[in-house]
């Protein structure tokens, strides 16, 4: 088994990167762990639709993704909201 920095297992410093980016990119407002990391991961989906940051969408291609979404994946539309 290898081990990253300071002799912690890499898949504990990814929890702890992980952690941490979660704890900047969203604020605190009451939500569980679970909330925060499905928010990440929706970003994270449109991110990787167009080889992309979101930083840098247009709100029609944030339309085209979430289209996309409810058709070719079959989300209900309170999924995609």
């Amino acid at each position: 088994m290898s081990v990253g920095a300071e002799g912690a297992p890499p898949a504990a410093i990814g929890r702890l990167e992980r952690q941490s980016r979660r704890d900047v990119l969203l604020p605190k407002r009451g939500y569980s762990v679970r909330t925060h990391e499905a928010y990440l991961a929706a970003v994270a989906g449109l991110a990787s639709y167009f080889r992309r940051s979101p930083v840098h969408l247009s709100v029609e291609e944030v339309k085209d993704y979430l289209r996309h979404l409810a058709v070719k994946r079959s989300l209900s539309g309170s999924t995609c909201r």
